[in-house]
């Protein structure tokens, strides 16, 4: 019995470990499968930073540019009067990045993850 309590609180304690080295790309896509912001950061990149410094970061983390919209749709909100540009994550984790742009600024982040999407 105590070997298996042991064993238990281990265990659990390995998975909070781990779950907290993931990056947070993971985090995200593991438990808050779609949101939106509009102030701080995500991924790496902070709101009010340019689009070019975004796109970088995006592309150079494995993400793939898809289209930019006007007046599109990011997080479930429309858009007006900004630009959207689409990203997809084509990794295990299976979603779409989008960001808000007004005048070559980003104003949004936006997500959508869905696990085990073909």
């Amino acid at each position: 019995m105590k070997r298996w309590v042991l064993f238990s609180i281990v265990l659990l304690l390995s998975i909070a470990a781990i779950y907290l080295l993931l990056p947070d790309r993971n985090r995200t896509a593991l438990t808050s499968g779609k949101g939106f912001t509009s102030s701080g950061s995500k991924w790496g990149i902070q709101i009010e930073s340019s689009d070019n410094e975004a796109h970088k970061l995006l592309i150079g983390d494995g993400f793939e540019y898809k289209y930019q919209q006007p007046n599109g749709r990011c997080g479930d909100q429309a858009q007006q009067g900004r630009t959207v540009e689409y990203y997809s994550d084509t990794g295990w984790r299976r979603g779409i990045v989008c960001l808000t742009i007004d005048d070559g600024t980003v104003r949004g982040i936006g997500w959508n993850y869905v696990l085990g999407a073909p």
